[in-house]
């Protein structure tokens, strides 16, 4: 996905969210509250 410069705090998240699930797989580690926040982040900042 394409995103305008104003978009760049969003992208950042959308990124670390990525990094995060892909954290999560590799370890079997419980990601789910981190996964939420991150997500809440996203949706509040559209």
């Amino acid at each position: 996905m394409e995103y305008l410069d104003f978009e760049s705090p969003i992208k950042e998240l959308v990124d670390q969210l990525a990094k995060t699930k892909e954290i999560g797989k590799d370890t079997d580690s419980n990601i789910k509250d981190l996964k939420k926040e991150i997500e809440l982040k996203i949706k509040l900042k559209k």
